[in-house]
């Protein structure tokens, strides 16, 4: 989820009953596996908020979590798929979650998502009217070269 972008948040109403909802799940994924993987669940999230159809919902989020480019995607991590080994990691619970999770943020950020490339080939989604600094996750930044010290 947005390696490469910086937020700005606006005002989030009711902010603790948002931490509490955090916590709830941190605690959940304690005791139990639950469907949350960043990449994915924020492309849900960001195409949930725009009205987005089911249907092309559920494509977007099977392409990214299971994009197999250089097999980095999430769903081909070990721990992914073992937890979910016969069962649906797009469930009703997945998306439930989804929402808690980054329903808050985009509305704080007045979020109209633009399609950005992540580092695995897939595409997720971003704000692109409150983003202070986006940088492709291969672009360096220009470093000054040091002279070797003259003998």
């Amino acid at each position: 989820m947005a390696k490469d972008v910086v937020f700005r948040l606006g005002e989030v109403p009711e902010p603790e009953d948002h931490l509490r909802t955090l916590l709830d799940l941190w605690r959940q994924g304690q005791e139990r596996p639950i469907p949350f993987f960043p990449d994915t669940s924020w492309e849900f999230a960001a195409g949930a908020a725009k009205g987005q159809p089911p249907d092309t919902l559920r494509t977007r989020c099977e392409g990214t979590l299971k994009n197999d480019y250089n097999q980095r995607a999430e769903g081909f991590h070990a721990c992914v798929a073992t937890a979910f080994r016969g069962r649906d990691p797009l469930d009703d619970d997945f998306r439930r979650i989804a929402r808690a999770v980054f329903h808050p943020i985009l509305q704080a950020t007045g979020a109209r998502a633009k399609r950005t490339p992540t580092t695995t080939g897939a595409s997720h989604t971003s704000p692109s009217e409150n983003r202070t600094e986006q940088r492709s996750p291969t672009e360096r930044t220009p470093r000054a070269r040091r002279k070797p010290p003259q003998t």
